[in-house]
């Protein structure tokens, strides 16, 4: 619908901005082990990434933190099923979502906020080297919180 579609093409707005902003994550520190945090969506968001990790190799990025909204009851069991048998330390944080479905605009902003709030402390506390996200609308307070506090994004899309 048109509000995942404004969900997502701000949540792409913030990627690029970010992006483009610090555009020199170094290339040294992917070599080096790093703090990955992963952002997953419900359904077809968190198939599409996982299919993406998997194409990673994991034991560069040696701490995982996968951020999912509280509403999500499908991540937990899909995290499991990936990370199964894969080195590292593996942590979970559920995070308030920023809207849900049939939500008024206008409560929306302050649901938005508490989330922004939210992931503010959660980044700030993992203070993760990189995030990879693929737009759902649980990006977007994630993507602002790292955008502020200079964390790297790569944004994972796919055309079906």
């Amino acid at each position: 619908g048109i509000n995942a579609e404004y969900g997502d093409l701000v949540g792409f707005f913030f990627l690029v901005l970010g992006y483009a902003y610090r555009a020199s994550w170094d290339a040294d520190k992917m070599r080096k082990k790093s703090h990955l945090t992963i952002v997953l969506g419900s359904g077809g968001h968190t198939t599409e990434m996982f299919r993406a990790l998997s194409t990673l190799d994991m034991s560069l990025f040696p701490q995982r933190n996968y951020i999912y909204a509280t509403t999500d009851a499908e991540s937990n069991a899909k995290i499991d099923q990936f990370e199964k048998g894969k080195p590292g330390v593996v942590t979970r944080t559920k995070i308030p979502r920023s809207r849900e479905v049939k939500q008024s605009y206008f409560t929306t902003v302050f649901t938005t906020l508490y989330s922004f709030l939210y992931c503010l402390f959660v980044i700030f506390k993992s203070k993760p080297d990189l995030i990879i996200t693929n737009g759902p609308g649980t990006c977007l307070p994630v993507c602002i919180a790292g955008f502020l506090m200079s964390v790297s994004f790569l944004s994972v899309s796919t055309l079906n």
